[in-house]
């Protein structure tokens, strides 16, 4: 997230952002239809009206991407690959915990938003995402594999611990006054789970309320009448 708000700082604005992604059903639709069953994306279509992507779930697609949007830069942000695995492990990792069992049942959205998701577990680290020793050099690698595929003169390798001076020269655009955004996407994403988590398990219990009152209103008329 941390990216996403430099960048629309920058003027590369609106950036897309897999928070985006959740929002529009059709591009959920879009992305289930890639990831689980091979189906060509429109990604003018996806990103109509949009600078930059950044994150899941178009990261995962860079290749396709570039050959997209020939003139398109690449920003690979790194970082501490032992945090890395700790923040997705209880982030990311486990948001599909969140949806109780009647949702994913009942929401078709859901379950293509968990088949996604799991389909790129499964993908990139092989369904070994919780053997941390594993999950860490399949990153590692990873970054590698970036770093060969991109042309050089279309690749910043970022850290945003550098800020913006080297994000700037990069895109050939002025530092702004700014101090560099820094957010905890991993505090920011828990909070969400943890509120998400309240809401679908006081759904029934507001569901079981709503009921109660409405037949105490039927009963109540009915016997007025």
């Amino acid at each position: 997230m941390s990216l996403k708000v430099a960048l629309e700082t920058l003027g590369f604005k609106p950036c897309y952002h897999g928070s985006v992604s959740v929002r529009r059903l059709s591009h959920i639709e879009a992305f289930y239809m890639l990831a689980c069953h091979g189906q060509p994306i429109n990604w003018n279509k996806i990103f109509k009206n949009f600078r930059a992507t950044v994150d899941a779930p178009a990261c995962f697609h860079y290749k396709a991407l570039m050959d997209e949007f020939p003139d398109a830069k690449v920003i690979h942000t790194i970082r501490d690959p032992e945090r890395w695995y700790d923040s997705s492990y209880a982030s990311i990792y486990r948001i599909q915990d969140v949806a109780p069992g009647w949702l994913k049942k009942y929401s078709k959205t859901v379950r293509q938003v968990i088949a996604i998701m799991n389909s790129y577990w499964e993908g990139f680290f092989d369904g070994r995402f919780e053997d941390r020793e594993y999950a860490i050099d399949k990153f590692n690698k990873y970054n590698v594999e970036v770093q060969r595929n991109v042309p050089v003169e279309r690749l910043l390798v970022f850290d945003v611990k550098q800020g913006w001076g080297p994000l700037c020269v990069f895109l050939d655009v002025p530092v702004p006054d700014t101090p560099f955004p820094h957010l905890n996407d991993h505090e920011t994403l828990l909070r969400q789970m943890r509120w998400l988590g309240y809401f679908y398990r006081s759904l029934p219990v507001i569901f079981g309320i709503l009921v109660l009152v409405i037949i105490y209103f039927i009963f109540h008329f009915s016997f007025k009448a």
